[in-house]
């Protein structure tokens, strides 16, 4: 989101990293275009398809641009899950928390759609499949979700 580019250590960071800087009141074609050239040229491009970060954690309902991207670029997706980003990142912090927060990353095999499939139904099946595979993933961290603790308040961990 365009704002994170007025946060000197972010916005440096982003620019580095040759982020696309999107306003979401009016996301304009610039970012578009500019998401599908990177794809062209074969950059990978991170792209968040609820479009914000989650209070809870859990899998929100995804927007289309990943998938429009993707079709207009010929390129293909791969699902990224990342865990406990509320934790390390809430919303409403300009910065990202330091030291005890613990995320964890899984990454998909890329998601190519079947041949012959007109423009609209070929987005939606890449955003259902998307979908689908965040919520398999979440639903594997729910089935393993031991509270993280940090170590020093481990009842296993050596006193200082």
């Amino acid at each position: 989101k365009a704002e994170l580019w007025r946060i000197p250590v972010v916005g440096a960071a982003l620019r580095l990293m040759k982020g696309i800087p999107v306003e979401r009141e009016n996301p304009g074609m610039s970012s578009m275009k500019g998401a599908i050239e990177r794809l062209r040229e074969q950059i990978s491009v991170l792209i968040f398809p609820e479009g914000t970060r989650t209070r809870t954690g859990r899998v929100c309902r995804l927007r289309d641009g990943p998938a429009l991207f993707a079709r207009r670029a010929g390129v293909a997706i791969v699902p990224v899950y990342v865990h406990r980003t509320e934790d390390a990142w809430p919303r409403g912090r300009p910065l990202p928390k330091l030291g005890n927060a613990r995320i964890a990353i899984r990454f998909g095999r890329p998601l190519v759609p079947p041949p012959g499939l007109p423009p609209r139904d070929l987005d939606r099946w890449m955003t259902r499949r998307l979908h689908a595979w965040l919520v398999a993933v979440e639903r594997r961290f729910d089935a393993q979700r031991r509270p993280w603790t940090p170590p020093a308040s481990r009842p296993d961990s050596p006193r200082r």
